[in-house]
């Protein structure tokens, strides 16, 4: 994966839809860490993560003494809760570790801090969510983001808690140049092109991937079977994409940026992997002025800046916690 490139999203693809990439951009690329809408504190409720999730009476618990009661049965065959909890635990034990530690994390910051996060700030985080989808039905858009990452109620609700408490301790320092909102029109509403990427990691696979094209193979076909970003699915395409965007990459930037259109850039070294660009529409500005966005701009501007803090912060508690894995399925492979 190259992750250089995946700057453009949150763990996700430069080949997502522009809806999503704008989502990634404003709510941040994990899913520990997005941002909210500014906004008061409507509720002095206090929201907390569970510290331990229990089960439901009679769902896989026991009385004691009495043997564990099946979670399911498959044509007449009980399914134990310890086959389904290993397996469980192989297929998503360390990101939920990952996350229990943020958490942990954030309890301890915020009670140094003399915080606590609220329901309605917990609230404000889901209505973001739900304001960036946007469309038609951004409750059903929702429901399918949530479906991708597996998170029924029970993480939902712990990532917006998180996102919460990532917000109310960064956000007073967060400062936004007065050039921000400038930038961001560059990038909206200034001229954009549509790219195809391939990347790899060795120089021997840009050797293959060279000869390849200049057998005639088509660019595309090359990307989905050799490239390793997740914009291989999609024969490499990425955009459009706005040469004044800082988030892709300077090398990436100034090779597109000087590429005609339909032309291919000279290989670009990016941390971790090599890339191959080809420039397939130049897209001319718009005549947006910026008088006209400049609030909407300024809002988007201040959210990016807290969605960068909370990622920075998320990183630092991260690597400050003292974490010792006892069961071997929690370990990252």
């Amino acid at each position: 994966m190259t992750s250089a490139v995946l700057q453009l999203a949150e763990r996700g693809s430069v080949s997502a839809a522009a809806m999503t990439m704008r989502v990634a951009a404003l709510v941040g690329a994990s899913i520990v860490v997005s941002g909210c809408a500014p906004g008061p504190q409507v509720s002095r409720v206090k929201s907390e993560p569970p510290a331990a999730e229990s089960a439901p009476a009679g769902q896989g618990t026991s009385s004691q003494g009495a043997s564990p009661r099946p979670v399911a049965l498959a044509n007449g065959e009980a399914i134990m809760p310890a086959q389904l909890e290993t397996r469980l635990r192989e297929m998503a034990g360390p990101d939920v570790l990952d996350e229990l530690v943020l958490e942990s994390a954030l309890r301890e910051a915020l009670r140094a801090r003399g915080l606590s996060v609220t329901e309605g700030q917990s609230s404000s985080e889901e209505q973001l969510f739900i304001e960036l989808l946007g469309g038609d039905e951004p409750g059903a858009v929702l429901a399918a983001f949530r479906s991708r990452r597996g998170m029924g109620d029970v993480r939902w609700k712990a990532l917006l808690w998180r996102n919460a408490a990532l917000r109310a301790l960064t956000a007073p320092d967060v400062r936004v140049p007065a050039s921000a909102a400038e930038q961001l029109h560059a990038i909206r509403h200034g001229e954009r092109r549509v790219v195809r990427l391939i990347a790899v990691r060795t120089a021997e696979d840009l050797a293959s991937v060279r000869a390849a094209l200049e057998s005639g193979d088509r660019f595309e076909s090359v990307a989905l079977a050799q490239s390793i970003d997740p914009s291989a699915s999609l024969g490499g395409l990425i955009g459009p994409v706005s040469v004044a965007d800082p988030a892709i990459p300077p090398a990436l930037r100034k090779a597109v940026s000087q590429a005609a259109e339909g032309a291919m850039t000279e290989p670009i070294m990016l941390p971790g992997s090599i890339v191959i660009a080809r420039v397939e529409r130049v897209l001319p500005a718009d005549d947006v002025s910026l008088e006209l966005v400049r609030t909407q701009l300024e809002r988007e501007a201040l959210l990016r800046a807290q969605r960068a803090a909370m990622d920075s912060l998320a990183a630092r508690l991260r690597s400050e916690s003292r974490v010792t894995v006892i069961d071997p399925t929690l370990e990252r492979r």
